[in-house]
Order: structure tokens, then sequence, then C-alpha cells
């Protein structure tokens, strides 16, 4: 499991902190899901599962209730 919290050095206009990442990561064998939120609450879910010779399954939803959403499902190739 991997959790990780990140914040920036804002410009003039915010006060510290106010922009920040934060995702948390579990992998169990071949499968593997993360999610991640910012300050703006966009979220991303990510879903993977390792096919083996560097290709995995993954299926992904960002920044649901957005305008800008997006969901994508693939196969990845490491080269």
């Amino acid at each position: 499991m991997t959790v990780a919290y990140t914040t920036i050095q804002p410009g003039k206009d915010v006060k510290f902190g106010d922009e920040w990442d934060a995702s948390i990561k579990y992998t169990a064998g071949a499968m593997s899901a993360s999610f991640a939120t910012d300050e703006a609450s966009a979220t991303t879910l990510i879903a993977e599962y390792d096919l083996g010779g560097a290709t995995a399954f993954t299926a992904m939803h960002d920044k649901e209730g957005t305008d800008n959403d997006l969901t994508t499902v693939g196969i990845n190739f490491s080269f």
C-alpha cells in the first residue's frame, strides 16, 4: 500500500496549502488500484491487472463530477 500527499507553494494570491494532491494505491498480486484527489475534489480512480510480459489491462475514471471527466479502458504495453 502506498499513500502520498503533496502541497505546493502557490502564487501571491493564494495561501500556502490551498493547492494539494493526495493519493492511495493498493497492490495484491497482479491487481492494483489507486485513488487520487485534490483541492478541487477532482478524483482519479485507476484499476490495473498485470497480464505479464510488460502488458497490463487498465481502466480509469478521471475528474468525476466536472465538465472535463474522462473514462478509459485499454491495454498498456511497456517497451
